[in-house]
């Protein structure tokens, strides 16, 4: 793979831009720079990564095609790496994740075949909602949105530094000290005992929370006070 410390990021890494008819020839021509790189340089093999939206998964004689959004060129992949994939980011591939509208984002390790076509070596993906805001399950999405909404503001922690005893789904930031946990799993003991322990923690904060559990109506998630539902 191209070293980003020697060859520039951007060498290493080609990030698919929106699409917009005054720009589709630039994008293209950027894209078949970056390809032109790839493939094999005397006994190297070079290869680079493609950031994008996954749009579709369409099955080929070979393997699968994942389409991205605004681009044309196609990522090929075999069977048995794209049902690796599912299984490691099962919530991105899920049909509940489909049916609200949830988005995918993929990151590709790709290499450039004799013939030309990119072939994903290796990738990993992220759930989103429809604003791009990352979730670990079908359920944040629809959290995620229903916040939006709202006209809620809010940040979505995406990584726990182990340092804080709780690890919120959400944390508004429109009014103090308010958090939202999402409760999607049911009759699991170890699960309920940490929702209690969470629980009496946010108690003794004397911090906001607002809960979910999703075989329940979503909660009044209006803002308080003037010009709020509550």
């Amino acid at each position: 793979m191209a070293d980003a410390r020697r060859a520039g990021l951007s060498d290493a890494l080609y990030v698919v831009p929106p699409f917009h008819r005054d720009s589709g020839d630039r994008n293209a021509a950027a894209l078949a720079t970056f390809t032109a790189q790839l493939g094999r340089h005397g006994n190297a093999v070079r290869r680079g990564l493609i950031l994008g939206e996954i749009k579709s998964v369409t099955p080929t004689p070979y393997g699968v095609r994942y389409g991205l959004a605004h681009q044309r060129t196609g990522l090929f992949a075999s069977t048995a790496l794209d049902e690796r994939v599912h299984r490691s980011y099962r919530p991105a591939f899920s049909q509940a994740a489909a049916e609200h509208g949830a988005r995918r984002v993929g990151l590709f390790l790709v290499e450039r075949s004799p013939q030309g076509n990119l072939t994903v070596v290796d990738m990993a993906a992220m759930l989103l909602n429809r604003l791009y805001i990352p979730a670990d399950s079908s359920h944040e999405v629809v959290m995620g949105d229903a916040l939006a909404d709202h006209g809620r503001a809010f940040i979505k922690p995406v990584r726990y530094d182990g340092t804080d005893a709780v690890f919120p789904d959400f944390v508004l930031s429109d009014t103090p000290h308010t958090y939202v946990e999402v409760y999607g799993i049911r009759g699991r003991e170890s699960y309920d005992q940490r929702k209690r322990v969470k629980q009496a923690i946010y108690q003794r904060r004397g911090a906001g929370l607002i809960e979910w559990d999703v075989t329940e109506p979503l909660p009044d998630l209006s803002l308080p006070g003037p010009g709020g539902g509550a």
